[in-house]
């Protein structure tokens, strides 16, 4: 049986990282690869032919589509449909954005009903084609987070305290945290905060690479770290020091235990508690 050929008037674009594929501007994947038997076994091969490919359903969002693809260095890994056929037209996607379904519907992948577009405006799509499929922010019944929750927990990942230890006082995952702070969830209140998502993500990147006086969202300073953990050895509680430094208790408790600010010692000791 002869294999299926593309049917123009479909524009076809590659990914140079891709072997063996090219993505319709309909949405369409097609690939050169075919099964042979070789010595006994069956493998893939590179052929002369274009066969369309099967799309699968994933399991998460109803109507989204993958497909798994052979990589130049020979590693196989899944592709959002949607993704691949915007990043052989478009480019790739800009960091902090995400794929936009225009009219709602996310398994139609044509390039026309695809854009790059933030976090925020992918909620904003989803709200306003009505296919959000739980409620936003605290109209979620999953919601363990809440609206006032999420500033002072931006507040206090600029401050250094990590998704981890966020999350084990909320209760939640790493990853939820980590969400919220980067904008991929919670982000109808980005014009609420004091900082947007994508500011957040650019000042995590700068705090990274610094460490101490040096990170310019460091509330504390090398001087203050030694009177610190003076002050937790004497009995003060953490969330009175973060009250006197203008500083969260997380903040405060990480520094004295030497997760943060490990760099300054009081006589060459870290108190902990």
């Amino acid at each position: 049986m002869p294999s299926e050929q593309p049917i123009s008037p479909v524009l076809y674009g590659e990914i140079p990282r891709i072997v063996g594929h090219r993505f319709g501007d309909d949405g369409s994947i097609w690939t050169r690869f075919s099964s042979a038997c070789i010595d006994g076994r069956w493998r893939q091969r590179l052929t002369d032919r274009w066969r369309r490919r099967r799309l699968q359903k994933t399991g998460g969002q109803e109507g989204r589509l993958s497909v798994l693809v052979v990589e130049a260095d020979g590693i196989r890994k899944n592709y959002l449909v949607h993704r691949l056929i915007l990043e052989a037209f478009v480019g790739p996607c800009p960091e902090g954005m995400e794929c936009r379904h225009l009219d709602g519907d996310p398994s139609n992948n044509r390039l026309e009903n695809l854009r790059w577009g933030t976090p925020k405006e992918n909620a904003a799509d989803r709200v306003r084609h009505g296919t959000i499929y739980r409620g936003v922010g605290t109209k979620s019944p999953t919601a363990k987070l809440t609206d006032h929750d999420i500033p002072a927990i931006q507040k206090m990942h600029l401050e250094g305290v990590s998704y981890s230890s966020i999350a084990r006082m909320y209760g939640v995952y790493s990853g939820t945290i980590r969400n919220a702070c980067l904008g991929r969830s919670w982000s109808h209140l980005d014009d609420q905060t004091d900082i947007s998502s994508h500011e957040i993500a650019a000042r995590e990147t700068l705090r990274t690479n610094s460490r101490g006086s040096r990170n310019p969202l460091s509330v504390l300073t090398e001087e203050d770290i030694p009177t610190i953990k003076r002050l937790r050895e004497e009995g003060f509680s953490y969330r009175l020091i973060g009250d006197m430094y203008g500083s969260h208790r997380e903040t405060v408790r990480l520094a004295c235990i030497g997760r943060t600010w490990s760099h300054v010692a009081v006589d060459g000791v870290t108190i902990g508690g």
